[in-house]
């Protein structure tokens, strides 16, 4: 069931472009892929803040933090263990505990996506290359040229039906490009007009691109993660970001955050952060905007993970993870992570 009235919408927009500020403040600095995501761990969830993992369960209580990693997290298959990498060293972790199972590795690599294909093996990308890796995180295999010199990676997602098979976005050439890891070599290609993120969920076929004018997105596109058939376009026209009232008209410069849009598991709705962090729930199949999370709830969100159906976790700026119903007009907890 696709409309249910009882989400109720209470956001009055101001029908603005950008979200004013009467004065200037500072936020936390993320990349253009997004340094601030959420993993999902058998016991809760992980936020991954740029220098700092952390690990909840449902109810908010913290498990464990690790200090020092979180450029890039893959959480196994079978959730027993993840894999976390931090300037040039990559390492393997108890998912319950958060201890590390052995030393670090020093790869010689500045990894910006890590992905498991499998129950034994990972693949990771410094932009252009892609590195295969064991489950004891050592590089096994090496390949280059499926993205060329002018290219650069702007999301991986693994094959749920082949795992010799994985998707990355080209951003530079705007492609989608199925690679075979046996063949070593791009085996089908897309075209994705201005793409430049690709995300998944690890245990869904399909995949979705943002697609930006500048620095604003503008749609949503779903592919069928096999094949790169498109299924549909979303159209989404949130805010263009945060400026101070005091700053001048010819002024371009704005702060934005970098909307990562979130697949519910039934595949109803979108939650997604537009470029001023504001949190909108939107029709996964006609792109209705079913409700805006007002900012006194949910405000400056970096990115979303959901638990069930109903519920998520957002992370928010200042280093707060909170948890919201589709539903509520109050959160269910509120935690800070940096303290």
């Amino acid at each position: 069931m696709l409309f249910e009235p009882d989400i109720v919408n209470d956001f009055v927009d101001d029908g603005k472009p950008y979200y004013v500020l009467s004065e200037e403040r500072s936020f936390m600095q993320s990349s253009v892929k997004g340094d601030f995501r959420l993993y999902p761990l058998a016991q809760g969830f992980c936020a991954c803040w740029r220098d700092c993992l952390v690990a909840r369960n449902p109810e908010g209580v913290l498990l464990w933090k690790i200090e020092g990693w979180g450029r890039a997290v893959a959480v196994h298959p079978e959730g027993a263990i993840f894999a976390a990498a931090q300037e040039q060293s990559i390492c393997i972790f108890n998912a319950a505990t958060g201890t590390a199972l052995r030393e670090p590795l020093d790869i010689g690599i500045y990894l910006d996506f890590l992905i498991w294909i499998d129950k034994n093996r990972m693949v990771g990308s410094d932009g252009t290359i892609l590195y295969l890796f064991n489950s004891k995180a050592e590089i096994i295999d090496v390949i280059e040229g499926a993205i060329d010199k002018q290219g650069f990676i702007g999301g991986i997602s693994a094959d749920i039906h082949n795992a010799e098979q994985l998707t990355v976005l080209d951003v530079n050439e705007r492609q989608l490009k199925k690679i075979d890891l046996k063949q070593r070599r791009v085996i089908k290609e897309k075209d994705v007009e201005y793409a430049e993120q690709l995300l998944c969920n690890p245990q869904h076929p399909w995949v979705w691109t943002t697609v930006v004018n500048g620095a604003t997105l503008e749609e949503i596109r779903v592919y069928e993660g096999r094949s790169l058939r498109e299924r549909f376009g979303l159209i989404f026209n949130g805010k263009k970001g945060v400026r101070f009232a005091n700053q001048s008209p010819n002024d371009m410069s704005f702060h934005s955050f970098i909307s990562l849009p979130a697949l519910s598991p039934l595949r109803q709705y979108f939650l997604i952060n537009d470029n001023s962090g504001l949190l909108w729930l939107i029709d996964a199949r006609t792109g209705d905007k079913r409700r805006v999370f007002r900012r006194n709830l949910l405000d400056y969100v970096y990115a979303t993970l959901w638990l069930d159906a109903e519920h998520f976790v957002a992370m928010l700026e200042g280093g707060f993870v909170a948890k919201m119903s589709i539903r509520g007009t109050t959160l269910l907890f509120k935690e800070s992570d940096f303290l």
